[in-house]
């Protein structure tokens, strides 16, 4: 189980920068085209999320004025991470969005990606979301969060797929 949330720091930054990529395989195999994952990087991952710590280390927030909080393990091991920002869409339906939540492979079912979301998005802040079309782990556990879809989609040309935008408090 989860000992802390944190925000971002710089020695997170490595373990994340591989977890991120390794979760992207493990997840969207199958969902994405294989060329999509097989171009992500561990050491240009790694650099972005050194870049993106440095930032939070600096102001609080990322570059693109995302917030991450990282979930540790008892070791003091980042397991997780959720990302919360102001909406990247047009016509957004709520304030803020939850930009990114992951949590590794073999803490599923743990509690993790829960505390996360109540971390990032506390008293049950109305937000939204985009997932993966066919994601339905992620689909399920939104879900059970608080979050529904509201019939919007969209096409991601960056890795050639759709999106399903989900909504919480609206």
């Amino acid at each position: 189980m989860v000992t802390t949330i944190a925000p971002l720091v710089l020695d997170d930054a490595a373990v994340l920068g591989r977890l991120h990529n390794a979760l992207w395989r493990s997840t969207y195999a199958g969902l994405l085209p294989a060329a999509v994952l097989a171009a992500r990087d561990d050491a240009s991952n790694v650099h972005r999320w050194q870049e993106r710590a440095r930032a939070h280390e600096e102001s609080g927030v990322s570059r693109e004025g995302g917030r991450t909080l990282v979930a540790h393990d008892r070791a003091g091991a980042p397991i997780g991470w959720a990302t919360v920002g102001l909406p990247r869409d047009a016509s957004p339906p709520t304030p803020v969005e939850l930009w990114s939540l992951y949590v590794a492979a073999e803490h599923h079912g743990r509690g993790v990606a829960q505390v996360l979301v109540a971390a990032a998005l506390p008293d049950a802040q109305a937000a939204h979301l985009w997932v993966l079309v066919g994601n339905e782990r992620a689909i399920s556990f939104y879900r059970k969060v608080g979050f529904a879809p509201d019939g919007v989609t969209q096409h991601d040309d960056t890795v050639g797929a759709d999106d399903l935008r989900m909504v919480r408090g609206v």
